[in-house]
Protein backbone atom coordinates (compact mmCIF):
# COMPACT_ATOMS: atom_id res chain seq x y z
CA UNK A 1 0.00 0.00 0.00
CA UNK A 2 1.41 3.38 -1.01
CA UNK A 3 1.81 6.06 1.62
CA UNK A 4 -0.50 9.08 1.29
CA UNK A 5 0.89 12.26 -0.23
CA UNK A 6 -0.14 15.89 -0.07
CA UNK A 7 0.43 19.01 -2.10
CA UNK A 8 2.66 21.56 -0.34
CA UNK A 9 0.99 24.92 0.29
CA UNK A 10 4.29 26.67 -0.32
CA UNK A 11 5.65 25.26 -3.56
CA UNK A 12 2.83 23.07 -4.88
CA UNK A 13 4.95 19.89 -5.04
CA UNK A 14 3.78 16.53 -3.68
CA UNK A 15 5.37 15.24 -0.47
CA UNK A 16 4.82 12.53 2.15
CA UNK A 17 3.72 14.13 5.42
CA UNK A 18 5.22 12.89 8.67
CA UNK A 19 2.38 14.30 10.75
CA UNK A 20 -1.34 14.52 10.12
CA UNK A 21 -1.35 18.33 10.34
CA UNK A 22 1.72 18.92 8.12
CA UNK A 23 0.88 21.20 5.17
CA UNK A 24 4.38 22.25 4.02
CA UNK A 25 7.15 20.07 2.60
CA UNK A 26 10.42 20.07 4.55
CA UNK A 27 12.21 22.86 2.58
CA UNK A 28 9.13 25.12 2.65
CA UNK A 29 8.58 24.34 6.34
CA UNK A 30 12.16 25.35 7.16
CA UNK A 31 11.78 28.59 5.18
CA UNK A 32 8.45 29.29 6.90
CA UNK A 33 10.11 28.74 10.28
CA UNK A 34 12.69 31.48 9.55
CA UNK A 35 9.94 33.87 8.42
CA UNK A 36 7.87 33.20 11.55
CA UNK A 37 10.87 33.70 13.86
CA UNK A 38 11.85 37.04 12.32
CA UNK A 39 8.26 38.35 12.10
CA UNK A 40 7.47 37.38 15.70
CA UNK A 41 10.62 39.10 16.96
CA UNK A 42 10.01 42.29 14.96
CA UNK A 43 6.38 42.50 16.12
CA UNK A 44 7.53 42.32 19.74
CA UNK A 45 10.48 44.67 19.39
CA UNK A 46 10.11 47.03 16.40
CA UNK A 47 12.92 49.19 14.98
CA UNK A 48 15.68 46.63 15.49
CA UNK A 49 18.55 46.39 13.02
CA UNK A 50 19.31 43.32 10.91
CA UNK A 51 22.28 42.32 13.07
CA UNK A 52 20.22 42.53 16.26
CA UNK A 53 17.41 40.46 14.72
CA UNK A 54 19.94 37.89 13.55
CA UNK A 55 21.47 37.54 17.01
CA UNK A 56 18.07 37.29 18.72
CA UNK A 57 16.52 34.76 16.31
CA UNK A 58 19.52 32.78 15.10
CA UNK A 59 18.62 33.48 11.45
CA UNK A 60 21.58 34.61 9.32
CA UNK A 61 21.70 38.26 8.28
CA UNK A 62 21.93 37.28 4.60
CA UNK A 63 18.81 35.15 5.00
CA UNK A 64 16.93 38.05 6.64
CA UNK A 65 17.90 40.37 3.78
CA UNK A 66 16.84 37.69 1.26
CA UNK A 67 13.43 37.32 2.92
CA UNK A 68 12.98 41.09 3.02
CA UNK A 69 13.89 41.48 -0.67
CA UNK A 70 11.41 38.75 -1.58
CA UNK A 71 8.70 40.63 0.35
CA UNK A 72 8.00 37.70 2.67
CA UNK A 73 8.36 39.60 5.95
CA UNK A 74 5.43 41.49 7.42
CA UNK A 75 7.68 44.07 9.04
CA UNK A 76 11.20 44.99 8.03
CA UNK A 77 14.23 45.52 10.27
CA UNK A 78 15.30 49.13 10.81
CA UNK A 79 17.99 50.50 8.57
CA UNK A 80 17.29 48.01 5.79
CA UNK A 81 16.92 50.24 2.74
CA UNK A 82 15.64 47.98 0.01
CA UNK A 83 14.16 50.44 -2.44
CA UNK A 84 14.01 54.19 -2.68
CA UNK A 85 10.52 54.21 -4.21
CA UNK A 86 7.32 52.18 -4.34
CA UNK A 87 7.28 49.24 -6.75
CA UNK A 88 3.69 48.11 -6.11
CA UNK A 89 1.44 47.40 -9.10
CA UNK A 90 -1.09 50.13 -9.87
CA UNK A 91 -4.15 49.89 -7.65
CA UNK A 92 -2.51 47.40 -5.26
CA UNK A 93 -0.37 49.51 -2.94
CA UNK A 94 1.22 48.47 0.34
CA UNK A 95 2.77 45.19 -0.80
CA UNK A 96 6.30 46.11 -1.81
CA UNK A 97 9.17 46.27 0.72
CA UNK A 98 9.31 50.07 0.48
CA UNK A 99 5.64 50.46 1.48
CA UNK A 100 5.97 47.91 4.28
CA UNK A 101 9.00 49.73 5.63
CA UNK A 102 7.15 53.06 5.63
CA UNK A 103 4.16 51.53 7.45
CA UNK A 104 6.45 49.90 10.03
CA UNK A 105 8.18 53.24 10.64
CA UNK A 106 4.84 55.01 11.12
CA UNK A 107 3.66 52.36 13.59
CA UNK A 108 6.92 52.59 15.55
CA UNK A 109 6.70 56.40 15.67
CA UNK A 110 3.06 56.27 16.81
CA UNK A 111 3.92 53.70 19.51
CA UNK A 112 6.76 55.88 20.82
CA UNK A 113 4.54 58.98 20.79
CA UNK A 114 1.83 57.12 22.73
CA UNK A 115 4.36 56.01 25.34
CA UNK A 116 5.59 59.59 25.78
CA UNK A 117 2.04 60.96 26.03
CA UNK A 118 0.96 58.50 28.72
CA UNK A 119 0.87 60.29 32.07
CA UNK A 120 2.79 58.89 34.98
CA UNK A 121 1.21 57.17 37.97
CA UNK A 122 -1.29 59.17 39.97
CA UNK A 123 -1.41 59.52 43.71
CA UNK A 124 1.08 60.71 46.26
CA UNK A 125 4.28 62.07 44.87
CA UNK A 126 7.59 62.73 46.52
CA UNK A 127 8.59 66.34 47.07
CA UNK A 128 11.36 67.77 45.01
Amino acid sequence: MASPTRVCRGCGERFEPRRYDQVFCRPCGDARHDIDLVDRYLRGTPNQGVERVSIATGVATDRIRELALAGQLETLPAGLDLHDRCTCPAGDTGRCPYCRQRVAQRIAEATQAARRATPGPRGLRARR
